[in-house]
């Protein structure tokens, strides 16, 4: 599970350009899983949820094994 943060664009003409909330940045955590030799993703992501809570909300089918923080860029 990563932090992620998603933001959205309206199609012109599909009816949301007036929608404010729609150009809004959200807080959520994207979902990849390891098939033995790299991580994948399904493009599942859990919004309002940081990986911990995610952890937590997933406690029946996931389990987490390690947790690691980015290092901030120069």
């Amino acid at each position: 599970l990563v932090a992620i943060e998603v933001s959205f664009e309206a199609v012109e003409g599909g009816g949301m350009e007036e929608v404010e909330a729609v150009s809004r940045v959200r807080a959520a955590t994207a979902e990849f899983i390891h098939d033995g030799d790299r991580w994948a993703t399904q493009g599942r992501v859990y919004f309002n949820l940081a990986p911990s809570a995610a952890v937590k909300y997933l406690s029946s089918d996931l389990e987490l094994v390690a947790e690691e923080h980015a290092e901030e860029r120069a």
